[in-house]
């Protein structure tokens, strides 16, 4: 690359050539300005179709629910008193109310070995000499004599499938059976009166009792079975965790109710009264989602395509015809009745989704709006018909405005906007190459110029230089 001449303006010529040159370059550049310009516009474009792939991808999101039955299949389930029953329903329960009672909650076997000394006192202390103990068949391992009761328990919680839990309550031994129920006993292993630890600590013969006889005798509390009633039925279950009693239906029993008469039957206890309802919520939460993007995406296509013939400023995709098309398919898509509709539905302002306010026809703007006591009331009627309007597989709202987006939006050189902003990408590059070129011969043209007005400026000086010298020789002869 050549250097510029260095320049001194107007030394013999009294021309302010760099102002000339600037004005003379400004005029050679106008073409690479407009060149500039085109690139910006096309920039500019491109972002714009960045942006409505956004939009569109995130509209396409919001039919993921739309898409399965589950959705609008979904159940709600409550309790009137979660102090006594707590549920959860899934798709598949059936609707209705049931009464549940609860006499007794199933509880698991504990035992409790005799009180000791203190918190210090070990398993030596104790006198015992034989530290080979089970529990439930599973050898507790590392016991030694100079255990606490406290060692002890951390050594049977650490040991894997034991089926218990331990600890220590008022310087007792307390094993938990980690399962519910009458039949949730704790086998002990151990010999009397040879110094082992069950032994020791009066665990394997313990009274049965619900609480301590006293301080010096072991005493085991007897698991349980839950006891309840669902609309009169008694029912046992070794869990208060239930999946078997209400298709579809999870209960927690947690409390045992109110006793009101006479204990031990249906009519002496307060009913707590269970609803398993369609979770219309869920699917209006989703509709919502669907029209609020909807109305997003609409009014962002509408924004890059707009003209003002005030401030005669227009959106930058005007008039392009892969968005209008996109437009238009938007709206045929959710205002097009679905013709595989099952039901007596077969389009969205059925069931209050219109391009228009409630009670209105068609809006000017394009947008959607939602009844949504009239979307409730066709999810209460006929929630059959509603799945069916946007997931029938034919042409479904959701389904086939789904595969339309998930087309337009495709990464694949087959997708429009793929197609668009490889175009774009294209003419981008070729405005870059010739602005490149065109950059590379306004330099050379702005470095000719400055060479010719500098050998100007010489040819000048010698000029003068000459006629002052003239001037002399004449000025000489005349004296």
């Amino acid at each position: 690359m050549s250097l510029s001449p260095i320049t001194f303006d107007g030394l013999a010529s009294g021309l302010n050539t760099t102002d000339i040159i600037n004005k003379l370059m400004e005029i050679e550049r106008r073409p690479l300005v407009l060149l500039q310009g085109k690139e910006d516009q096309l920039k500019a474009k491109q972002d714009a179709w960045r942006q409505i792939r956004t939009s569109l991808s995130t509209l396409q999101s919001k039919l993921a629910d739309l898409k399965l039955e589950s959705t609008f299949l979904s159940k709600a389930a409550s309790s009137s008193n979660e102090q006594v029953v707590k549920v959860a329903a899934g798709s598949t329960a059936a609707l209705g109310t049931y009464t549940f009672k609860v006499q007794q909650l199933a509880t698991a076997q504990r035992k409790w070995s005799v009180r000791v000394g203190s918190a210090t006192t070990t398993l030596a202390d104790l006198g015992v000499t034989d530290l080979t103990i089970t529990i439930n068949g599973k050898s507790i391992t590392g016991v030694t004599s100079g255990d606490t009761l406290d060692a002890l328990a951390a050594k049977i919680n650490n040991t894997a499938a034991v089926g218990v839990t331990a600890s220590v309550v008022d310087n007792r031994l307390v094993i938990t059976a980690n399962q519910t129920g009458a039949a949730s006993d704790i086998t002990l292993n151990g010999n009397v009166g040879n110094g082992n630890v069950w032994d020791k600590l009066g665990l394997l013969n313990p009274t049965t009792a619900d609480y301590p006889v006293n301080d010096t005798e072991a005493y085991v509390v007897s698991g349980k079975d839950a006891i309840f009633y669902v609309d009169g039925a008694k029912i046992t279950r070794s869990s208060n965790n239930l999946t078997d009693v209400i298709n579809g239906v999870t209960i927690d029993l947690v409390g045992v109710s109110k006793l009101v008469g006479t204990a031990g039957t249906w009519e002496g206890y307060e009913g707590t009264t269970v609803t398993v309802a369609a979770d219309t919520q869920k699917v209006v939460d989703a509709v919502k989602a669907f029209v609020d993007q909807y109305n997003t995406t609409w009014n962002a296509i509408k924004e890059k395509m707009s003209y003002n013939a005030a401030t005669k400023e227009a959106g930058v995709l005007l008039g392009d015809s892969g968005l209008q098309g996109i437009q238009a398919q938007l709206r045929r898509l959710v205002t097009d009745p679905v013709t595989s509709a099952t039901g007596p539905l077969n389009s969205l302002a059925d069931i209050g989704i219109s391009t228009g306010a409630i009670g209105t026809g068609v809006s000017a703007d394009g947008t959607l709006t939602l009844d949504e006591a009239k979307l409730r009331d066709a999810l209460t009627q006929d929630p059959g018909a509603v799945v069916s309007l946007f997931t029938s597989q034919t042409d479904g709202v959701a389904t086939r405005l789904d595969g339309y987006l998930q087309r337009v939006t495709s990464s694949d050189t087959t997708g429009l906007i793929t197609s668009r902003e490889n175009s774009l990408d294209a003419q981008i590059k070729d405005l870059q190459d010739q602005i490149d070129r065109m950059d590379q011969r306004l330099a050379l043209r702005e470095d000719n110029l400055r060479r010719q007005f500098t050998q100007l400026e010489v040819i000048l000086s010698q000029a003068q230089a000459q006629g002052e010298w003239l001037a002399g020789q004449l000025k000489t002869l005349g004296s």
